[in-house]
């Protein structure tokens, strides 16, 4: 077997954020570089009176939707200064991600491919927030 000769170390951190107004579609919460990307912080905030389910997805580059877990997020979490924004990545709501090197669990997406965002039943006139921490390759 043959090894890279080159190893790829991270490049470029960068920041995506997205607002969902609505429960209509999944919405683009980052999208990985050319060499690929690795989410390791991705945070939600909610202005609705009422706990929510958010729905991630990993979309590949044929377009296809694969779910990668629901998280419960409380009323007013992140906005009312009582209930904490929720952690999105963490071992207990998404077990079955890969840990990187200080043993925090990260979202690995190749080129090319997307994280997705998706509220399941969101009030009119509230929004999701989802904010993601990422390193590119």
């Amino acid at each position: 077997m043959t090894m890279n000769a080159l190893p790829k170390f991270v490049n470029t951190i960068k920041l995506g954020a997205i607002s969902i107004d609505s429960a209509a579609a999944e919405v683009t919460v980052y999208t990985g570089a050319t060499d690929g990307s690795a989410i390791e912080m991705l945070s939600c905030c909610s202005t609705d009176t009422t706990a929510q389910i958010l729905n991630l997805y990993l979309v590949d580059t044929a377009a296809t939707s694969y779910a990668l877990g629901a998280m419960s997020i409380p009323a007013y979490s992140g906005t009312n200064g009582s209930a904490k924004p929720v952690d999105l990545i963490n071992a207990t709501d998404m077990p079955q991600l890969p840990l990187n090197a200080l043993t925090n669990p990260t979202i690995y997406l190749p080129a090319g491919y997307k994280l997705n965002a998706k509220a399941q039943s969101l009030h009119a006139a509230q929004t999701i927030t989802v904010v993601a921490g990422a390193r590119d390759f």
